[in-house]
């Protein structure tokens, strides 16, 4: 019967270690060339591109709020359809994100496609629900 590990036979950090070694493997050069690397320009770019990738030509009524410019987070905030848009840049585009927030709900699931769109739709009317249900209650905090 194989020997299994558990994680505290492991040296501290080591995963840390390999993680740090992998991220900085990316160079800058690399970075930039592949938009990688934390310009406004190439947020901007990458917020376009998942946009366009959860929402195909929907995506041309999403409304961009927030100037990265002015925006010292570089994280630009959409609006579509009621619904807003916080861009999450990732170490790579595959990493991307969006968070939503729908009315006064902001579940932390991160969006990544249509259907994650609708989970995290789910999520932010169920938060809604529950407020109310406390505040019907009386136990929601004003």
């Amino acid at each position: 019967m194989p020997e299994t590990k558990s994680p505290f036979q492991y040296l501290p950090l080591t995963i840390m270690s390999k993680v740090m070694t992998e991220f900085e493997a990316i160079t800058i050069s690399q970075m930039n060339a592949q938009g990688l690397f934390e310009t406004p320009e190439n947020v901007k770019i990458r917020a376009d591109a998942l946009l366009k990738k959860i929402f195909g030509e929907d995506a041309q009524f999403a409304i961009l709020i927030t100037n990265d410019d002015e925006d010292d987070d570089l994280a630009p905030f959409f609006v579509i359809d009621s619904m807003g848009l916080k861009f999450m840049l990732g170490a790579t585009p595959e990493d991307d994100c969006f968070h939503l927030s729908f009315l006064s709900a902001k579940p932390v699931r991160p969006i990544r496609s249509l259907a994650g769109m609708g989970m995290a739709l789910m999520d932010a009317m169920d938060i809604i629900d529950e407020h109310f249900s406390l505040h019907e209650m009386g136990l929601a905090e004003e």
